[in-house]
């Protein structure tokens, strides 16, 4: 059966649009309502990062914090941190306890410790926003990486590994990180040794970066790279 071309790139960023304004109507509210349905591309990844958010928003909301992000010459918009990977959505599911109790104490202590530059970025700045401003950076970040993912699409992408990745590295033995683009979290691992490194990856707009094992890793805030890209999926990193 012959398969009918890929929807121009136009209809990806009005798909990708519409996608995103689904997932984030009624953020921070009661009326939340969670999933995409029933979509021709992969979205569990976008939907659990969501998740994420939208506990770290509720926290910083309620008790008046800043919500930190990371800023960057080479980039529009200013790229919100996820705090609490593999965390906030166990958390998010008793939200008014962890609030009362866990919110205060784990909002200072990671403030402290960005504040110490835990992670080492270069390149980069973290910069504290109004909660509700974070939403405007996300939604514009999220739609770049959505109009990515639905210009790969070939049926129902789910159904894939994804996009197969080759990362080189001016170091060998570093263990190979990457983050999506619309909200940092530098704890995703691609594959170890370098150089080179290889992987499966959902399509999308990505930051990459890379550790020795046992330290902090170090991302590229020069470039974030279109997966799948005209450069055939090669990200080369200059440490």
């Amino acid at each position: 059966m012959e398969m009918s071309p890929p929807p121009r790139r136009g209809d990806d960023a009005a798909l990708a649009k519409e996608l995103v304004d689904r997932l984030l109507r009624g953020l921070g509210t009661e009326e939340r309502a969670y999933g995409s349905g029933k979509i021709d591309i992969y979205t569990v990844d976008v939907e659990v990062a969501l998740e994420q958010y939208e506990v770290q928003f509720r926290l910083h909301r309620d008790l008046g914090k800043p919500f930190p992000c990371l800023v960057s010459d080479h980039t529009k918009y200013p790229c919100p941190i996820n705090l609490l990977p593999g965390i906030a959505p166990w958390v998010g599911f008793d939200y008014i306890r962890a609030g009362r109790t866990l919110g205060p104490r784990l909002l200072f202590t990671i403030f402290d410790y960005l504040e110490a530059d835990l992670f080492g970025f270069g390149e980069v700045r973290i910069e504290y926003f109004e909660p509700e401003r974070t939403i405007e950076f996300l939604r514009a970040r999220l739609r770049d990486f959505l109009t990515t993912r639905f210009g790969a699409r070939r049926s129902d992408i789910s159904k894939s590994p994804g996009i197969w990745v080759r990362v080189e590295a001016a170091s060998s033995g570093l263990r190979v990180h990457y983050s999506p683009a619309y909200f940092f979290d530098s704890t995703n691992i691609l594959n170890a040794p370098t150089t080179p490194v290889f992987g499966w990856m959902q399509p999308g707009r990505y930051l990459f970066g890379a550790s020795h094992p046992g330290h902090k890793p170090q991302f590229d805030f020069t470039a974030e790279y279109d997966i799948p890209s005209p450069s055939g999926n090669k990200v080369i990193l200059g440490f």
